[in-house]
């Protein structure tokens, strides 16, 4: 694809986005687990005021969910997929990010690796971010909020 392709704009958009909600689910999700590890410190009567204890249980939460954010990520195929299913656009994008990056060079008939790329860059130039890959609050948020209560 070339640098200005309208597909390579969506999905880098499409996978900072996706991104995004994973960190925001997994520090939800590290915050809530952290918290219930102090709670059940202080409930055991281990000194959890001391500096370490906090330190160590938010920083191997930090680290698991870093963990988990970058072992979620999908790839760039995958995300084009999920792209075309939310939009209905029938598989074009996916199909002609493979032809372009993933298929053995001359794969295909060119004619049709050309309109199908014609194709998918005139849907991707009218596809919305936001419809694309659509941003909801994950559970593990409000999991956190009741966490601070």
């Amino acid at each position: 694809m070339n640098p200005r392709s309208e597909i390579q704009y969506l999905l880098e958009r499409a996978r900072r986005r996706r991104l995004g909600f994973l960190v925001l689910d997994h520090a939800a999700l590290a915050f809530s687990l952290s918290m219930a590890v102090l709670a059940l410190l202080l409930v055991v009567g281990t000194q959890v005021l001391d500096w370490y204890w906090p330190v160590g249980v938010f920083g191997v939460a930090l680290l698991l969910g870093v963990w988990r954010t970058v072992g979620r990520m999908p790839g760039e195929y995958r995300v084009l997929q999920q792209v075309d299913a939310r939009l209905r656009f029938n598989d074009a994008l996916s199909t002609a990010y493979y032809y372009e990056k993933l298929a053995r060079p001359g794969a295909g008939n060119p004619e049709f690796r050309e309109a199908q790329r014609n194709v998918a860059e005139r849907l991707a130039r009218g596809a919305d971010p936001r419809r694309a890959e659509p941003f909801e609050l994950p559970r593990s948020a409000y999991i956190a909020v009741f966490a601070l209560l």
